[in-house]
C-alpha cells in the first residue's frame, strides 16, 4: 500500500515537472495564453464593491510580509497538535515559497495592463507563476495533507480538507479579479506549486520513515 502511494506520489511530481517546464516555456514566448484575456473580463465583469473587499483580503493575506507572519503560528500550532516533524514541515514550506521569485525573473512574463483590465491596487514585477496561488498551493496544501493523515475524525479531515482547498482556489481567483495576474500565470502558480508540494511531502513522508 506504502509502496504503491509513493509511486503515486513519484509519478504525480514528473507529470507536475513537465507541465511546470512547458507551460513556462510558453508564457516566456507567448505574452498571452488562449482564453486568458476573455477569461479575466468575465470574471470581472461581475464586480461589486462588496465582492472587490472580499478579493482583496483574500488576496492581502496570501501576499508579502503578511503571508510569512502567517506561517509562524501555523507552524507553531502544528507543531504542539502534530508534533516536530509536521511543524518544521510547514515551516520549509514558508521557506521554499520565496524561490518563486526565482520563476519570476527566469520568464520574465508582463502583468495585465490598464488599458487591458479592470487593475485594483498595485502590483509589482513579472507575472508568471502567480506568487500568491504558489504560496497557497504549497502551504494550504500542505497543511490539508498533515489534517487530513492525522485527525481522527472522518468528518473533521474531509471537512479541513475541503475548506483548504476552496481558500486556495479563492486566492487565484482574487489574483485575476483584482487584474494582478492573468488567468494562466495562475495555473503556472498552482501547477508548479503543485510539483514543489508533492517534493514537500515526498520528503515529509521519507522523514517520518526515518524517524520510526
Amino acid at each position: 500500500m506504502h509502496n504503491h502511494l509513493e509511486r503515486c506520489l513519484f509519478i504525480i511530481s514528473g507529470v507536475l515537472a513537465v507541465l511546470s517546464i512547458g507551460l513556462s516555456l510558453y508564457a516566456h514566448w507567448a505574452p498571452l495564453f488562449p482564453g486568458d484575456l476573455v477569461l479575466i473580463l468575465w470574471l470581472q465583469s461581475f464586480a461589486s464593491p462588496l465582492l472587490t473587499r472580499v478579493m482583496f483580503w483574500i488576496s492581502w493575506i496570501f501576499g508579502g510580509w503578511y503571508a510569512a507572519i502567517m506561517v509562524v503560528p501555523a507552524v507553531i500550532l502544528t507543531w504542539w497538535l502534530l508534533g516536530g516533524l509536521p511543524g518544521i514541515t510547514i515551516l520549509a514550506a514558508g521557506v521554499i515559497s520565496p524561490i518563486n521569485d526565482a520563476f519570476k525573473l527566469a520568464i520574465n512574463r508582463p502583468r495585465p495592463t490598464p488599458e487591458q483590465v479592470n487593475i485594483i491596487g498595485t502590483n509589482h514585477g513579472s507575472g508568471f507563476p502567480s506568487g500568491h496561488t504558489f504560496f497557497a498551493t504549497i502551504f494550504l496544501g500542505i497543511l490539508a495533507y498533515l489534517l487530513f493523515t492525522s485527525l481522527r475524525s472522518r468528518s473533521l479531515r474531509w471537512l479541513s480538507l475541503m475548506v483548504l482547498i476552496l481558500l486556495a482556489f479563492l486566492v487565484g481567483i482574487s489574483r485575476i479579479y483584482l487584474g494582478a495576474h492573468w488567468p494562466s500565470d495562475v495555473l503556472g502558480g498552482y501547477v508548479i506549486g503543485g510539483f514543489v508540494l508533492v517534493l514537500l511531502i515526498i520528503g515529509y513522508k521519507s522523514a517520518r520513515k526515518a524517524t520510526r
